[in-house]
């Protein structure tokens, strides 16, 4: 048997054998035009190319490779980028143009571990065994302290405990503060360790909650109240299916008196109570393993609101339990009403309900309502009426819910009903208009197919001037607001772009670029 007769061969057999039935197409839909689009123009942003914003040759001419990594700097307006090939570092000058980072900024600062310190106003950062910090108005950064060999996985550890003013930096799992222009043993590490942890690799800070969480090398747990109180809050569960497990997600829900713990493998509720004569002052009250979605596809999966402080969860208790909708109440799960409505796909979502008194979670069939323990799937929320996968745009400084679908607009107001929206730039079809949040400006900018726009909290569009040829993509990449001038970087159409505002060293550049054309 030749080659060509054994690979038709070998193709026969794998068509024969058996696999999982691929789910049908979506049908395209066309994009819909408005009926009356914006002519008015906004006079708070301009929009441009940045200069030298063409990928090259060292790019592999793809500008994704342009912005690999971008980084915004409190008290800088401009932005620290490292590219994938072409080496150095980059930012947007004052002119707007893709140029090497000014002054001193040596490759191996830039995985600089940076956190905000509001008085005075500095950025500290930890690099290996050094601590650096620059402040307002500063070029670079000048180192204050070091701490020695820096041994712990993960790279340098610096966190920032906003409640109680703490600047916390790690070495062989000790505890440091930083306190002005000095580096010293922290004064609390005798508490730390009397309380249950005697190596520290992580701190989660806990905002709203008047909390720091620690986490020991040995799956240890202790927080520290800002009272300067501390508490034992347990131990992660033993490891199993991995050399080693930690914190990776932490969720503070403050009105539920709760921060939602995430590992590799297990969910954890961690209770607080801000009273402490409290006998559950911290403590671990619930732990849900995270299941094999192909072993076991009802693992599960929680939702949370920070508004209201609804905890909800969707699963199965073990294996051959049913699914079902679960709540937290008075720090235990327990059944809610609720129909049969699946949200384990790896895309679903909740979000604060316009008005907050509830959530809008995207499941596997389209949306639904959560509000005071009932949830109710959304009639005009189905994936037959929008489309696949909606996306629920919550705006919070506009205190708008925009659905954004394959087949249009729509606004999902405070009753839990999705009104369709009189747009008044190109919507539906894909890839579908992109927004993003300007909370400052209570503004957001639209990237629909016909340009570029400004929304506002009343729900007047604008069209953004030098904006009409961006337009939506599959890879989002947008970058921003800048720290003092509130611009954006954009990567459109394989160029980088600029939206610039009035008080931006910019703008005159953008005004210029527009006169031009």
């Amino acid at each position: 048997m030749n080659r060509w007769a054994l690979l038709a061969t070998l193709l026969g057999l794998g068509a024969c054998s058996p696999r999982e039935k691929a789910s049908p197409p979506e049908p395209e839909i066309p994009s819909v035009a408005p009926a009356r689009p914006a002519d008015a123009w906004s006079d708070r942003f301009c929009a441009m190319p940045v200069a030298d914003g063409r990928p090259t040759k060292a790019d592999i001419d793809a500008v994704h490779r342009m912005v690999a990594n971008v980084r915004m700097i409190p008290g800088s307006d401009e932005p620290w980028i490292r590219p994938y090939n072409r080496g150095g570092e980059w930012t947007i000058d004052a002119r707007g143009a893709y140029a090497p980072y000014p002054g001193p900024a040596p490759r191996d600062l830039f995985d600089l571990e940076m956190v905000h310190e509001p008085w005075p106003d500095r950025v500290v950062g930890m690099r290996g065994d050094v601590v650096l910090a620059r402040k307002a108005g500063a070029t670079a950064f000048a180192p204050i302290g070091k701490l020695g060999d820096q041994v712990l996985p993960g790279g340098p550890v610096i966190r920032r405990i906003e409640d109680a003013d703490l600047t916390l930096v790690l070495r062989q799992g000790r505890v440091h503060q930083v306190r002005g222009d000095a580096v010293t043993p922290w004064s609390e590490q005798a508490s730390l360790t009397a309380a249950g942890v005697a190596r520290v690799i992580d701190i989660h800070d806990l905002p709203g909650l008047g909390a720091a969480l620690f986490e020991g090398d040995d799956g240890a747990l202790a927080v520290r109240y800002t009272d300067g109180a501390w508490r034992r809050a347990g131990r992660l569960p033993p490891l199993r299916w991995r050399q080693d497990d930690r914190i990776v997600d932490v969720r503070p829900v403050p009105k539920a008196g709760v921060a939602l713990l995430s590992t590799y493998q297990d969910h954890l509720v961690l209770a607080l109570s801000p009273d402490p004569a409290s006998s559950r002052r911290a403590g671990i009250v619930d732990v849900t393993a995270i299941h094999d979605r192909k072993l076991d596809p009802g693992g599960w999966w929680t939702a949370a609101s920070p508004t209201t402080g609804d905890i909800i969860r969707f699963g199965r208790v073990r294996p051959d339990a049913p699914l079902g909708w679960q709540r937290l109440v008075e720090q235990r799960f327990v059944p809610m009403s609720a129909p049969a409505w699946p949200a384990f796909d790896e895309l679903a979502r909740a979000y604060d309900l316009t008005g907050g008194e509830g959530l809008v979670i995207r499941g596997d069939e389209g949306l639904a309502l959560y509000r005071r323990g009932v949830l109710t799937p959304i009639p005009e929320g189905t994936t037959a009426a929008l489309g696949r996968h909606p996306e629920v745009v919550r705006l919070a400084s506009l205190d708008r819910t925009y659905v954004v679908a394959r087949r249009g607009l729509f606004e999902l107001t405070a009753a839990g009903r999705l009104r369709k929206v009189e747009a008044r730039f190109v919507t539906g079809g894909s890839p579908s208009p992109e927004f993003f949040e300007l909370p400052r400006q209570r503004l957001a900018l639209v990237r629909a197919k016909d340009g570029l726009f400004t929304l506002d909290a009343d729900g007047e569009v604008l069209r953004v001037r030098g904006g009409e040829g961006f337009a939506p993509d599959f890879l989002t990449n947008v970058f921003g607001p800048f720290p003092i001038s509130g611009d954006v970087l954009m990567a459109d159409h394989n160029a980088l772009k600029l939206v610039v505002t009035p008080k931006s060293p910019r703008w005159k550049a953008c005004k210029a670029a527009l006169s031009a054309t």
